[in-house]
């Protein structure tokens, strides 16, 4: 494979020191400059990864510690997944995540912590010396040229001169050899280095992962198409009450009151072959207590079997018209305790067939035109009449006794 990577390139400490010299000396410097800027904000990145993957790991071990405490209640919910991934397949997941965190910290963020802290925030510092080193050589260079060379004096200043253009073009190049190994020499391969070291790690740490991965994936597999069969049928559950909901919003359902009782007020009297109907003398006074009246055809007697009878629900009254396809006459007392006109021989009929008879005491006021207040009836102004003939109804008077 066609990979390019930076060789060395020629040494620029060997050349004198002049204009070409100090020219890539500046333009180092200022590479340099850029480097310490976005060095530290690569450490910064790199710091956050780790710190984010290693909360991310302890937040995945909690869910972990978690789905154990929700199997003690929900064991169905959780504990096949559990069983057939989290315990062994997530957890070899889990452990190349710690590692590769461990490895992040240990080949990359270190290493460059140390490039920082030791090279490129000192770049300055060597700089500065250098330049402090080059101004008091050159100033010695320009007293040195200025001395009579026929002296003694001037031979010990040609000794001295001789060591301090030692100690300066030791300076010169120890400081060009640093500023090249820093940009774009050996401190930027050093840095390439520890990178690839790392993604050779991850890497080869990843694929081991995956081989046991692979090992445990069947059993996975097989979970997955369980849980896919049992989506299906709680899917297919799903639909069919949709269906029954909504045969329930569209059918009426009307819940009635229930029918009443065929001992009820209002039933249909049955004829008996006496001509007198079946209903008793106790169901007839149920109905005291309404004022409403139910028409229904019943048989009046075995001779005329169509003629309709007409039952009053006032008590004791019981009337049908006389005969058939004569006009009905309107009862004006018809619905009036007591005071409707009734067969005599129909009620002594109907005594007879119960066995029951009606006495008892009626009780009127004082003058006809006063008011009837039944919860009055100890007060004074209320005078005892007299008792209820045999048929129920009462005596016709041509004054009222107790009126005057």
């Amino acid at each position: 494979m066609d990979i390019s990577c930076p060789r060395p390139g020629e040494d620029m400490s060997v050349s004198d020191d002049g204009p070409v010299f100090r020219a890539t000396m500046k333009a180092l410097e200022q590479k340099t400059g850029n480097m310490r800027l976005q060095m530290k904000r690569l450490i910064k990145k790199a710091e956050q990864v780790y710190s984010a993957q290693q909360e991310a790991n302890d937040a995945f071990l909690g869910f972990m510690e978690a789905l154990k405490e929700v199997s003690s209640t929900n064991a169905n919910a959780v504990q096949p997944a559990i069983e057939h991934y989290f315990d062994k397949i997530a957890r070899e997941i889990l452990s190349y995540e710690r590692q590769n965190a461990a490895n992040l910290q240990k080949i990359v963020i270190d290493p460059m912590n140390k490039l920082y802290q030791l090279d490129i925030k000192q770049a300055e510092a060597k700089k500065r010396d250098f330049e402090e080193e080059s101004k008091d050589f050159y100033a010695y260079v320009s007293r040195y040229l200025g001395q009579r060379h026929d002296s003694v004096k001037a031979k010990q200043s040609d000794s001295k001169y001789q060591s301090k253009r030692k100690n300066f073009e030791l300076k010169r190049f120890d400081y060009s050899s640093f500023m090249q190994d820093l940009s774009g020499g050996r401190k930027e391969q050093e840095i390439l280095s520890h990178l690839t070291k790392y993604a050779d790690t991850q890497a080869r740490c990843f694929l081991a992962t995956a081989k046991k991965v692979d090992g445990l994936l069947p059993q996975l597999e097989a979970l997955s198409s369980e849980v896919q069969e049992a989506d299906k049928e709680y899917q297919y559950q799903r639909r069919e009450r949709e269906e029954k909901r909504r045969l329930l919003e569209k059918s009426n359902l009307s819940y009635g009151e229930p029918e009443p009782p065929s001992t009820a007020v209002g039933a249909t009297p049955t004829a008996v072959p006496n001509g007198a109907p079946s209903a008793s003398d106790s169901e007839l006074g149920r109905a005291d207590s309404t004022s409403s009246q139910l028409k229904v055809p019943t048989p009046c007697n075995a001779s005329h079997p169509t003629n309709p009878v007409e039952l009053s629900r006032s008590p004791g009254s019981l009337s049908h018209s006389p005969s058939v396809g004569s006009p009905q006459q309107p009862n004006k007392f018809r619905g009036i305790r007591d005071m409707e006109e009734r067969d005599p021989n129909q009620v002594v009929n109907l005594e007879k067939n119960s066995g029951q008879r009606k006495e008892g005491l009626l009780w009127a006021l004082n003058r006809p035109g006063g008011h009837v207040d039944p919860r009055s009836l100890n007060k004074q102004g209320w005078h005892k009449y007299v008792p209820l003939t045999p048929s129920g109804s009462v005596p016709h008077t041509d004054s009222w006794p107790g009126s005057g």
